[in-house]
């Protein structure tokens, strides 16, 4: 019995160093998590500045747009004058609005075929900058994905093999109390516990039976169901 007193304290000094490694586990895998979250926070600051480059592209149209209409109104006005020297002005004014309005056309045509000049090399290097940048922060964001999977995976992985590790070597001790139980006692008497159970059962059910045989197989010893607490 002091053996098996000396055996139940291993199993539970063995049981609190799992806790503390699975412990440690978690809270590594914590920082990994803290880690990622600061990865999507700087990816999101690419994809804020990625926006933030459209936004100025479009404000250059917007303003291309707005002069040209002030230079349309301008040539109205001066359309109506009669004197002799807006003449020139209103040359000037005409081409640089023709001008405008050409540019204005180019840029809003570059904009809307991006994809297939992407597709057929047709990029300005701003523009494949641009590109670039949306490729890369794609690329990080499912680099970013895949690793904290294989992290959790991985977790989950080393605490099943551990609980499998903690069940097989209490079914071993187990079966050698009950072993030397019955050779104690009358060598008629059958075991209460079907071992068969301890390789077939869940965790749960192996604990229902630990239980069983600690009150009718071990009298006035503590419960064999101590063994098992995390």
């Amino acid at each position: 019995m002091e053996e098996a007193a000396t055996q139940r304290a291993s199993l539970l000094g063995a049981s609190v160093e799992f806790d503390a490694k699975l412990s440690k586990q978690e809270e590594t895998h914590a920082k990994l998590v803290q880690a990622e979250e600061r990865r999507a926070i700087a990816a999101e600051m690419e994809t804020a500045d990625a926006k933030r480059r459209i936004d100025e592209l479009t404000q250059q149209v917007e303003t291309a747009r707005t002069e040209a209409e002030v230079l349309k109104k301008k040539l109205c006005e001066t359309a109506s004058s009669k004197n002799m020297g807006v003449e020139s002005e209103v040359i000037v004014l005409h081409a640089r609005l023709e001008e405008l309005e050409g540019e204005n056309s180019q840029l809003q045509h570059r904009s809307r075929t991006l994809h297939k000049r992407y597709q057929d090399g047709d990029l300005n290097d701003s523009e494949k900058s641009f590109v670039n940048s949306l490729m890369q922060m794609s690329q990080s964001i499912h680099e970013q994905d895949m690793v904290a999977k294989e992290n959790e995976l991985r977790r989950r992985e080393n605490m099943i093999t551990s609980q499998q590790t903690r069940i097989d070597t209490l079914e071993s001790t187990l079966a050698r109390l009950l072993k030397e139980r019955g050779k104690e006692g009358d060598p008629n008497s059958r075991s209460m516990v079907d071992l068969s159970l301890w390789t077939s059962s869940s965790p749960s059910a192996v604990q229902k039976q630990v239980r069983k045989c600690s009150n009718s197989c071990l009298p006035g010893s503590h419960p064999v169901s101590v063994w098992l607490r995390s």
